[in-house]
């Protein structure tokens, strides 16, 4: 009994729901162990506080946010919808016979896909986009070819957490995600993330996937076989002068997941989310990051009691 109460006190104190349970493991650590992971509830109050909803759909809308983010896009694309003209389209298959096709308020990566026009008619191609409810179309990215050994089959990207916080931009995650053997990199689609240093963009932990968790890591890329441990991200000063900037575009959204193709003449955005996955925050660490939370989290919030003494004042 008194090892079930624990487990529902520490819950509550955490923050944790059932998805939790199989991502984080909670229940094979000590109380001290489970009280350093943030769960569901603690990252949705960090969203709610810190972006507003009205300004939120600048990143839920994809075509919105690449016209808002244009000067770090470096990449053409284009919207599909009713009012898309053929003749526009078929310029566009003229100079993209392969590009990437993906809905416009889809999260994880779901059904993102690589479509090749080839000698079919464009305008069959379009209305086949329209019935697969695609949104969008862009050019494919030409990774670094480092980037390339990793994963040939997935543009593989860098995720990095900011917070604007009191008019200064703080970085408070960085992840290299990495493809299994699709077309996309994220954690929840089956791929791979490992925790790099935020300093250097060096990796300085193994990779880990979502079926593992916490129970198994790869120093190695499973199927290609290039390290990871230790792979250094190129340009890396330039990735961080880029997300620091676009950062501070929508001050009302303060708090953003960034992902960053790395191209070979430098860094490139791919998206932005406001609601960015607590997963691949906490889990290629192989510990939780509850306090770097909460050590911004307002006094009177309902998670500030566990809010780090030494840490500076609230909102």
């Amino acid at each position: 009994m008194g090892g079930l109460l624990d487990m529902v006190c520490t819950a509550y104190l955490l923050g944790m729901e059932h998805t939790d349970d199989c991502d984080y493991r909670p229940f094979e650590l000590t109380r001290d162990e489970r009280r350093l992971w943030a769960g569901r509830r603690i990252w949705a109050e960090v969203i709610t506080l810190f972006n507003e909803p009205n300004h939120s759909e600048i990143f839920r809308d994809k075509c919105r946010f690449l016209e808002v983010f244009s000067r770090h896009i470096r990449r053409e694309w284009l919207p599909i919808s009713d009012e898309t003209e053929p003749a526009q389209f078929s310029n566009w298959c003229q100079r993209h016979p392969s590009f990437i096709a993906k809905p416009l308020d889809r999260l994880h990566g779901a059904v993102v896909m690589r479509y090749h026009v080839g000698e079919a008619d464009p305008g069959q191609a379009l209305q086949d986009l329209r019935d697969r409810v695609m949104g969008l179309v862009e050019e494919e990215t030409r990774q670094h070819f480092a980037f390339q050994a990793l994963n040939p089959s997935s543009v593989n990207t860098v995720r990095i957490v900011t917070l604007l916080w009191e008019e200064r931009v703080h970085l408070l995650s960085a992840v290299l995600r990495m493809g299994r053997d699709g077309i996309v990199d994220n954690l929840a689609a089956g791929g791979y993330a490992a925790p790099l240093d935020i300093m250097t963009g060096v990796v300085n932990g193994p990779a880990v996937d979502k079926k593992g968790g916490r129970k198994r890591s790869y120093d190695r890329h499973p199927l290609s076989q290039t390290m990871i441990m230790g792979f250094k991200i190129s340009d890396w000063d330039d990735v961080k002068r880029m997300i620091e900037e676009a950062a501070q575009a929508v001050p009302q959204v303060r708090t953003v997941g960034w992902d960053v193709a790395i191209a070979g003449d430098g860094p490139m955005l791919v998206e932005g989310n406001h609601n960015w996955c607590r997963k691949p925050f906490q889990l290629p660490c192989g510990r939780g990051a509850a306090q770097e939370l909460l050590a911004y989290m307002p006094q009177g919030s309902a998670y500030s009691r566990r809010r780090p003494l030494e840490q500076g004042k609230g909102l």
